[in-house]
Formats: structure tokens, sequence, C-alpha cells
């Protein structure tokens, strides 16, 4: 009996280390999984923000260059309207007139070219290229 015993004992020892060292092996091949699919998933994550970020800003910086230009249609829609309503004879008049919409426009600069590449400007009139 006591043999019988000895190898009931044995063979409980011999499956328990075999049991725990299937059950460690599971852990470590588990951790290994876990942390493969972690950074294959981080890695996405910032593969679509990255992606995402570029667009966000040009479709913010679209948007505000669109905006600039309705603004600068409108600022000439209404400069033309008070050019026609002004009765401008004179370079003083029309001088006048490109300091009326400048201030009332609220704009820094303000400026006529004519096709001759003449400028005028409220306070000057010169001929070639021109910062306005």
């Amino acid at each position: 009996m006591n043999k019988k015993r000895s190898i009931t004992n044995r063979t409980f020892v011999l499956t328990a280390t075999v049991g725990v060292f299937l059950i460690m092996l599971m852990m470590v091949f588990n951790s290994v999984w876990a942390s493969r699919q972690i950074i294959s998933a981080t890695d996405d994550a910032v593969s679509a923000i990255s992606s995402f970020y570029p667009e966000a800003m040009a479709d913010r910086r679209a948007k505000t260059v669109m905006n600039l230009i309705n603004n600068n249609f409108e600022h000439m829609e209404k400069a033309l309207s008070i050019f026609e309503n002004e009765g401008i004879e004179t370079q003083e008049d029309l001088r006048d007139t490109i300091g009326k919409i400048t201030s009332l426009l609220s704009l820094s600069r303000f400026a006529l070219i004519n096709e001759d590449n003449i400028v005028y400007t409220q306070y000057t009139t010169y001929m070639g290229g021109s910062r306005h």
C-alpha cells in the first residue's frame, strides 16, 4: 500500500508540475498575443488620427480662405456702389472717395488700378506694380 501511495504522490506531483508549466506557458503566450494586439490597435489609432488631422486643418483653412474671398467681394461691391453714387470729376474727388471707402470699410489699404497699371490711392498716383 505504501508503494501505491508513493505512485499516487509522484503522479500527483508530476501532474501538478506539468499543469503549472502549461498554465504558465498559456499565460506567457496570452501576454505576448495581447501586447501585439495592443500595439496593432495603437498603430491603427495613430494612423487614423494622423490622417484626420491634416484633413481637418485643410477644411478649416479652406473655410478661412473662402470667407476672406467672400469678404473681399463684398468690399468690392460696396466700393463700386459708392463710386457709382459719387460725382467724381477730378483726381481730388477720386482721392476723397478712396479715403471714404477706406474708412467706411475699415481697410488698411485700398487702391484703384487701371488697365495702364496706373495706381490711384488716397494720397498719391503712380505707375507700375502695387502692394495693393
